[in-house]
């Protein structure tokens, strides 16, 4: 499909099954139909961090910060990846 929403919700799914490789293409798909999808950026930070590539992550959620700066959230999730990034 070309929905962005399509690929967001099922990139969830699969990130919900673990399927993290899989869930990242979707979500990818989702930011590469949508590139403002707020969500979709945090929650390929979620299976980033899953996967421990914590550099990546924060990049996401730094964008998803950037798109939505009301989701206090993105933040925190963000802070917790510097300070392990920092602590490494």
């Amino acid at each position: 499909p070309k929905s962005a929403y399509a690929h967001y919700a099922f990139g969830t799914v699969l990130a919900s099954q673990k399927q993290f490789e899989r869930a990242k293409e979707m979500l990818s798909k989702a930011i590469e139909l949508n590139p403002e999808y707020a969500a979709a950026y945090k929650e390929l930070g979620n299976v980033l961090r899953k996967q421990c590539l914590l550099n990546e992550a924060e990049s996401m959620f730094q964008k998803a910060s950037e798109l939505n700066p009301k989701h206090d959230r993105t933040y925190d999730i963000a802070d917790d990846i510097v300070q392990k990034i920092l602590n490494v």
